[in-house]
């Protein structure tokens, strides 16, 4: 069974005077005629509409503003038919309808505050008419069509509790690596005994490469822990003052990083800050990318950062705007505490998770605004057969695996040198990854070149991305619905030699 959003404009909606002569307009038709015609526009998806496939039905805002959302649940009751002009349609038994947020309507406006449905394609990219749900999605909007209250509500509280609520649902769930967490946990207590630090041998240090997410890359904690950069005395003398130095934590992470007397090669800034939530846990949160995205850009809180701060100072600044906000004690209020670690742990999961229910928003603006893309494929265009007859654009460099397990660029970066052994750094393939994976999205259009003289094809993307290892040379793929082929000449273009880029601004 699939999941699907039908949507009608009220201002533009059409009905067959034939067929429904005393419907005029998208209200009646939903909830007088209760078997009804749908068109399918979307020509990518019938091939997944199907009989028994459930879905809502979704009137635009028209010109009223904020009138806009869900009205009726339907279930598809025919296998799609070609309609009198030509466009493919099914027949929808509508099973409920409500016209208004009193009789229980989902609002557009409330679906879009909420971390759960934020990010349906119908709200990121308004244009169309039929829209596939995941089975997530759909769950979470019959959770809502079910209980419409709770959208009400959830909708009005502050976006740090609208997230607690979302969590405490998916908490158990989500908290996949408890075992890591706690073995790491384990072994940085150790270093709050300062003779544990005093007495540790080379092969005490190397297991710090078993517990920082950071060096779970091989080729970081290589550089870091594969063999000694300095004397040993160093590494322990520099520990013992990052952890039971007399002067301010910010002024010992400084040094850490940047002091001669304590600096270690291939010990980073991302490393120390995890340490430090490691061994201090109690007072400290981690502070990698996934925090900051979670905390400055999600949950809406200002550390204010000075320009010319350090980057230990911008931790103590993170740091402290979780305080002042009250982070833990919201989340233990709401979620409640779900292990016996230092709270900072599950703080930090649940800034992960924040991270991976948002890390595809963008502002308002570009979520209305399709991007577009120039994709070779392969070299001179040889996967264009396949591309065509599967529908499909993918990416390449195969021995990746599944690119959302990589955090950022920094990270496929380091992952493609050790694995296709180059001496540079490949930074434009890095990036062409984890566009592809993070920012390409359903709606934008991707141009098709061969060589840097030719245009073959045009294609919009409709499909989320995909990584199957079974799929031919194409094991990280976004479904495409092509709109034009052929070939055209742009030599007089500018025509980027790199692997994907974003022609967007390039008018």
């Amino acid at each position: 069974m699939a999941y699907w959003i039908f949507q009608g404009n009220p201002q533009r909606f059409t009905i067959d005077q034939d067929k429904y002569p005393d419907l005029h307009d998208i209200n009646s038709y939903v909830q007088e005629g209760k078997r009804i015609d749908w068109s399918i526009r979307q020509k990518h998806h019938l091939k997944d509409v199907h009989i028994g496939d459930q879905v809502f039905i979704w009137r635009s805002d028209g010109e009223e503003r904020n009138t806009g959302g869900i009205i009726a649940l339907a279930e598809i009751v025919t296998e799609p038919f070609i309609k009198e002009n030509e466009i493919p349609a099914v027949e929808l038994q509508v099973k409920e309808s409500r016209l208004t947020e009193t009789d229980g309507m989902l609002l557009r406006h409330r679906l879009k505050e909420m971390p759960q449905t934020k990010n349906l394609l119908v709200i990121r990219a308004p244009q169309a008419t039929n829209y596939k749900l995941t089975d997530e999605e759909f769950t979470y909007l019959l959770d809502y069509w079910n209980q419409p209250n709770t959208l009400t509500a959830g909708s009005e509280l502050p976006v740090l509790d609208k997230y607690l609520h979302f969590y405490k649902t998916e908490a158990q769930t989500f908290l996949t690596e408890l075992d890591y967490i706690k073995d790491s946990y384990r072994f940085f207590q150790q270093f709050r005994d300062p003779e544990f630090i005093r007495n540790m041998e080379w092969e005490d240090f190397q297991k710090i490469g078993d517990h920082v997410n950071a060096y779970r890359m091989a080729i970081a904690r290589s550089r870091a822990f594969g063999r000694m950069n300095a004397p040993l005395e160093k590494y322990r003398e520099s520990f013992y003052y990052l952890v039971h130095g007399e002067e301010p934590i910010d002024l010992r992470m400084d040094n850490f990083l940047n002091h001669p007397d304590y600096k270690l090669f291939g010990i980073g800034a991302n490393a120390l800050s995890e340490m430090i939530g490691n061994i201090f846990p109690e007072e400290y949160c981690f502070y990698n990318q996934r925090d900051r995205v979670a905390v400055e850009n999600e949950l809406e809180m200002d550390p204010l950062y000075s320009r010319g701060d350090t980057f230990s100072q911008k931790f103590i600044k993170f740091q402290n705007v979780l305080k002042e906000n009250g982070i833990a004690s919201r989340y233990e209020s709401i979620v409640g505490r779900q292990t016996d670690l230092p709270i900072y742990y599950e703080v930090d999961q649940f800034f992960s998770f924040v991270f991976e229910k948002s890390k595809f928003t963008v502002d308002d603006e570009e979520q209305n605004t399709p991007r577009y893309w120039l994709l070779a494929a392969g070299e001179n265009g040889k996967f264009w057969g396949e591309f065509k007859e599967k529908q499909q654009i993918s990416i390449g460099w195969t021995r990746l695996g599944d690119l959302r397990k990589y955090k950022d660029k920094r990270e496929i970066s380091d992952q493609l040198k050790e694995l296709y052994e180059t001496d540079h750094t490949p930074t434009n393939n890095a990036l062409a990854n984890e566009q592809f994976v993070h920012e390409m999205k359903e709606g934008d259009y991707v141009f098709i070149k061969r060589g840097i003289n030719k245009i073959i094809a045009l294609g919009e993307i409709t499909s989320p991305y995909q990584y199957d290892p079974n799929n031919g040379d194409h094991h990280s793929y976004r479904e495409v619905y092509w709109l034009h082929e052929g070939e055209w000449d742009v030599s007089d273009l500018q025509i980027n030699t790199k692997t994907l880029t974003d022609v967007t601004p390039y008018e």
